[in-house]
């Protein structure tokens, strides 16, 4: 004789009771032996400490990352804004005079090198490629940050010798005003602006960037007539 459906309702309920307790146990139970399983890993901690120095401990060139150098596996050579400075270097072949692996390509219209034998194009700058012809200024220039051998390939479309990258000045919450005048042989004169500082209630900030040069040389038909603006 089949069951009435008063006495199969009698049994589902508890019996579907007692399976939905074996599920919540079973996993409170597969939570803990999770935890228990779990490896801590040591903390990720970045130096954004300021550079000493000729010497850069971080870079984002290597990893797209703000990374230090020493575990980046990669060949990273950084032209820190102090070395530039230091130099006197006015445009961007200038500031690479003494980058190991770099010569200057024969290009008299903007900035072309060659990276371990290989030509490198176009530099790159904030990490996208910049399009520029004319020699850069380096008068907005924090650092150029060289990423050799084709590893460098993170960069998008490079040669197998490596890429260079320009990283801009970015505005300061401090107040700061510089402003640089030179003078020398062959009618050279130029004159820098970089002034920095907070917008209103220290929120935002600003950087104006500027410069002006214009040299002749001991050819008569040769000089340079170039100004500079930028602004962030």
């Amino acid at each position: 004789m089949l069951p009435s459906l008063s006495t199969v309702r009698g049994i589902t309920f508890p019996l579907f009771l007692s399976v939905f307790i074996l599920i919540l146990v079973h996993a409170q139970t597969s939570e803990v032996a999770l935890a228990d399983d779990l490896v801590k890993l040591s903390p990720f901690k970045i130096s954004v400490e300021s550079d000493e120095g000729y010497r850069s401990e971080n870079s984002v060139s290597g990893t797209k990352t703000n990374t230090e150098i020493l575990k980046t596996p990669q060949s990273i050579q950084v032209i820190n804004n102090s070395f530039i400075a230091d130099q006197q270097a006015l445009v961007m072949a200038d500031a690479l005079r003494y980058t190991s692996g770099v010569t200057e390509g024969n290009n008299s219209r903007g900035d072309r090198f060659e990276m371990r034998g290989f030509t490198t194009g176009i530099p790159f700058k904030n990490g996208f490629r910049d399009t520029g012809r004319a020699p850069r200024d380096t008068a907005n220039m924090d650092r150029i940050e060289i990423a050799k051998g084709p590893a460098s390939v993170i960069m998008s479309r490079t040669s197998p010798g490596g890429a260079m990258n320009i990283l801009s000045k970015v505005p300061q919450p401090v107040a700061s005003t510089t402003l640089e005048a030179q003078v020398g042989s062959d009618s050279f004169k130029r004159a820098v602006l970089d002034t920095t500082g907070p917008v209103g209630d220290g929120r935002l900030a600003y950087r104006l960037t500027g410069a002006w040069q214009a040299s002749g040389s001991h050819v008569d038909t040769f000089f340079i007539d170039r100004t500079f603006v930028s602004r962030l």
